[in-house]
């Protein structure tokens, strides 16, 4: 006989679990709401979780019972924290609530499909989605999913259910081997955290240079956002401009001359994002040799 669950799985719209209403979950039940998925539950451990959810997810039900949340759901969603993803589906495993028709997905980036190994052992199929997008509220999550890219880690079943989700979010999908998470994950980290440190520094030495936190903020961000559009549209070497690039010897001197006035550590900062310019000045084409050796002798003296 057709098993009825099997069945619903081959179509393009599921009954979703939501375990972990947090911003991403929130926001990934609200945008799939939209497109005619089910959302049967959603599951968080605060009161103040639930709440927030309950205004973006009208008419599912919200509760802190995880197991009760997965009770007629096809595919189950765990968006929870890193550290919180396994022991949320070792507990939905003990319950006896996870069934072999099950399919479970992660949303994290760094975690491999281990996290779900209790899942897996009971018969479910597994898979990792994770957004490849920074969620600083549920609203600007909604707002960023769609258009944002997806690193899908799954087989079968689970992998058809995945991509039908991202795109039903307005993603696209990269394919990432289990064994190479770690790396796309801390790749995802400099591009976005990275980021934020490295404009965190510059706003730090624009500062020093006299100019009021507020002010040195809104001064680089055209700056910022021109060089991000640069990077989109004729790729990260042709977009590198600056002494560097140029190959400007006196120049990089007088800066390095200026932060060792500030601090050793804004010097040190300075010297080692110098050095893999230097490698994006080569691939670029305008920086030679000779001045690529002597940028690069001047930027590791001191480190």
């Amino acid at each position: 006989m057709k098993n009825d669950r099997l069945g619903t799985l081959m179509k393009s719209k599921y009954n979703i679990s939501i375990i972990g209403a947090g911003k991403v979950g929130t926001a990934v039940g609200h945008l799939l709401l939209k497109k005619g998925h089910n959302i049967t539950a959603a599951a968080a451990c605060s009161n103040s979780s639930l709440e927030k959810a309950s205004r973006f997810l009208p008419g599912v039900t919200l509760t802190k019972d995880s197991a009760k949340a997965v009770c007629g759901a096809d595919v189950i969603l765990i968006t929870t924290r890193d550290e919180q993803i396994k022991p949320a589906c070792d507990k939905l495993e003990a319950a006896g609530v996870l069934l072999p028709e099950h399919i479970v997905m992660h949303m994290s980036g760094a975690g491999s499909l281990d996290l779900l190994s209790s899942a897996k052992a009971a018969g479910a199929k597994v898979a990792s989605l994770h957004p490849i997008q920074s969620f600083a509220s549920i609203e600007l999550a909604i707002e960023r999913l769609p258009g944002s890219y997806f690193g899908l880690t799954a087989e079968g079943p689970a992998r058809d259910a995945a991509l039908q989700i991202a795109q039903d979010l307005g993603g696209m999908v990269i394919e990432i081997a289990d064994e190479n998470k770690s790396l796309y994950h801390a790749a995802a980290c400099i591009a976005s955290n990275y980021l934020v440190a490295l404009l965190g520094f510059a706003e730090e030495v624009y500062k020093a240079s006299g100019l009021d936190k507020d002010i040195a903020l809104k001064a680089m961000m055209p700056l910022v956002k021109g060089t991000l559009s640069n990077i989109e549209n004729i790729g990260i070497a042709a977009a590198l401009t600056g002494p560097i690039a140029r190959g400007d010897v006196k120049i990089i001197k007088q800066h390095l001359e200026s932060l060792d006035k500030i601090n050793a550590k804004a010097a040190s900062a300075y010297r080692v994002l110098g050095l893999k310019t230097v490698e994006i000045a080569i691939e670029k084409g305008t920086l030679g040799q000779e001045n690529a050796v002597r940028i690069s002798a001047i930027l590791k003296d001191g480190l």
